[in-house]
């Protein structure tokens, strides 16, 4: 946990009564890789920040072809819910692609925080913002004119993410067929 400790402190200093509020009510959990955290309508109501690993939500269409529709590297988080203070499921599958190394807070108690310790709130709102940032930058790489532009825009903007991924899971990701894939990294190769 003390990872999320230490990351917090980057943006703002954490109060003696936040972090033992959080060490008491986060957990620890850790993930073998392609072990699932829910699937789509399963009530799991946390907050959870990704201390290793990596985790995709995705669901899967109706012709049998998965679609992943965000990713969570260290740092980053995700929920069990909607949202964060949404008691609403999710309506996708939750997977760890990589073994992972998770802390989860229940989303009732992360709320408590939220509006009892303002470090706690200006690190979600921090937080919200990163993951902002992410999403605009899947916009502007889905905004490509083909499949090997957003391929190269995925590789340039998100190589933490891009590296991390196996062919399928970038298939599934970025909405690609196997022979555009293959076009495209061959173009990233030659540019490389």
């Amino acid at each position: 946990m003390e990872r999320l400790f230490s990351f917090w402190s980057n943006y703002v200093t954490v109060s003696p009564t936040a972090r033992a509020y959080m060490e008491k009510h986060g957990e620890v959990k850790k993930f073998e890789k392609h072990a699932y955290f829910s699937r789509p309508f399963e009530r799991h109501g946390y907050w959870c920040f990704v201390l290793e690993g990596l985790v995709a939500g995705y669901s899967i269409r109706d012709s049998g072809k998965r679609v992943i529709h965000w990713l969570v590297a260290p740092n980053h988080y995700f929920t069990g819910t909607k949202h964060s203070f949404s008691p609403h499921t999710e309506q996708h599958f939750i997977q760890f692609l990589h073994a992972s190394k998770i802390v989860q807070v229940p989303i009732s108690r992360l709320r408590y925080a939220q509006q009892h310790f303002p470090d706690v709130s200006e690190l979600l709102q921090a937080m919200k913002q990163r993951k902002l940032i992410q999403k605009n930058q899947l916009l502007n790489i889905f905004k490509q004119g083909n499949n090997t532009q957003r391929y190269l825009a995925f590789r340039d903007t998100l190589p933490h993410l891009a590296e991390k991924l196996t062919v399928e899971q970038t298939l599934a990701y970025l909405d690609i067929g196997r022979t555009a894939y293959k076009i495209a990294h061959k173009a990233y190769l030659k540019r490389k």
